[in-house]
């Protein structure tokens, strides 16, 4: 994933909010911002997924995780995708031959 700079204005009050968690976990501020940035992705994302506006795959390429870490996430937020992890893994096995 090729990351590009981006001029933000950030509100003083965020700001002050990322300095708080960057010196908690001892990380820089525009680290905590990235991470930030990133989960409400994961969940805007996700909610595509849920409204069927996007597939799975497509949510999974673009945030470079696999089917089952995004089914983990959803859950993690109570966001519904359809089938589950067992139901996706499910879809690939070879039926037995009784």
């Amino acid at each position: 994933m090729t990351a590009k700079p981006t001029a933000l204005r950030i509100p003083e009050e965020l700001l002050e909010l990322a300095e708080l968690q960057s010196h908690d976990q001892r990380i820089d501020r525009a680290s905590i911002l990235r991470q930030w940035m990133y989960q409400g992705a994961e969940i805007f994302a996700l909610s595509l997924v849920s409204q069927g506006r996007m597939t799975i795959g497509r949510a999974a390429e673009l945030l470079d995780q696999t089917y089952e870490d995004l089914y983990r996430i959803a859950a993690s937020h109570a966001i519904e995708l359809g089938a589950t992890v067992e139901d996706y893994r499910g879809s690939y096995r070879v039926p037995d031959d009784k």
